[in-house]
């Protein structure tokens, strides 16, 4: 099963030399997480119970992987469950980090 988010990144200028992605995914069973296509990474498999009372996998994702100036980017989670429940609870952070 795959659930998509999408955002946009509106304020690249030359004085924003980074953005980044903070991903933070909990998943019944396990999800694996795409930005615009290319793999960032894995909640590992777990119970319910396990993944649901743990701190969220939490993955970081560069400029290197968005498409800049653009409403194309998107989030893709592909969840699959080894049990009778499907689960997926997450966050995106979008930050910008001007030169100084």
């Amino acid at each position: 099963m795959s659930y998509f988010d999408s955002f946009y990144v509106a304020s690249w200028t030359i004085r924003i030399r980074t953005i980044r992605l903070k991903i933070e995914v909990h998943a019944d069973s396990m999800a694996s997480v795409f930005v615009n296509n290319q793999f960032v990474g894995q909640q590992p498999w777990g119970e319910l119970e396990v993944n649901s009372q743990t701190l969220a996998e939490t993955m970081y994702v560069d400029n290197s992987y968005l498409n800049l100036d653009s409403w194309n980017n998107s989030v893709r989670f592909d969840v699959t469950n080894f049990g009778a429940y499907t689960g997926l609870d997450y966050c995106v952070t979008v930050r910008e980090y001007a030169c100084t």
